[in-house]
């Protein structure tokens, strides 16, 4: 199964777009406002929605998810889809059910989960204030993996290159698989990184003093856009896109 992700913020809520291709070929789209059972009619507003035709039409698959729920990150593997919500915990789709399914446990944290990742058959959560915890079984035991962060409050999880990347509120880490630890890739006490993607080679980051580049061979980083607090970072058809709180780029 194979699974591509793209996510769109909107004042006041999110919407996420997930192209799934597999025997049921669908698209996820989802808006964390309400929780409404499959029976009731297609125009009441849902909080997932999974399309077979590519957004022409819509279903309500939130089977599972409490009332009032807030959804924070979508994370996608080859086999699997999870979202992580403000204080009601992580949840999985079960596609011979249609339903999502809390995780067996929780992180051993009381603070919010901000970011969701698969790695290398591993689901990590990133919190806001007691760092990364990764599961080696899809959410049945959790163990914090910090050694090396400089800052617990945890924005972003990306794979570049088959490594993993961490944007947090003091700057960007990426995991060493050797030593089980994060080391430092650009620190800053009061960089707060919000987005990260590899373009053309190069690794670009979203901040909230603008956006930096880290151009091939080097090992210094480039400030773009000063001024600016990107929200997140981008790219699509060879085009690189960076989103501020109000406006697009």
């Amino acid at each position: 199964m194979k699974i591509s992700l793209v996510i769109l913020i909107f004042v006041g809520f999110t919407t996420t777009s997930l192209q799934i291709q597999s025997n049921k070929d669908r698209c996820l789209e989802n808006n964390p406002k309400y929780d409404i059972p499959k029976d009731q009619p297609a125009s009441t507003p849902g909080i997932v929605y999974f399309s077979s035709d590519n957004g022409l039409s819509w279903q309500n698959e939130s089977q599972g998810l409490p009332q009032n729920i807030f959804l924070t990150d979508i994370a996608v593997s080859n086999q699997h889809i999870a979202i992580s919500t403000k204080q009601q915990g992580i949840f999985l789709f079960d596609f011979k059910t249609d339903r999502w399914n809390p995780t067996v446990a929780n992180p051993q944290s009381i603070a919010d989960i901000d970011a969701l990742f698969f790695f290398q058959g591993k689901l990590l959560a990133g919190s806001q204030g007691d760092g990364v915890f990764f599961s080696f079984n899809n959410g049945k035991n959790w163990q914090p993996v910090n050694e090396g962060l400089k800052n617990l409050t945890i924005r972003k999880l990306v794979e570049i290159n088959n490594q993993l990347y961490a944007g947090t509120n003091g700057g960007l880490f990426v995991f060493n698989e050797l030593k089980k630890q994060w080391v430092p890739a650009f620190v800053d006490p009061t960089l707060q990184v919000n987005g990260i993607i590899e373009f053309e080679g190069e690794i670009y980051l979203g901040t909230n003093k603008g956006a930096y580049r880290k151009p091939n061979g080097q090992d210094e980083w480039q400030q773009l856009m000063p001024g600016l607090s990107l929200h997140n970072i981008s790219s699509a058809r060879n085009r690189l896109y960076a989103l501020a709180y109000n406006e697009l780029f």
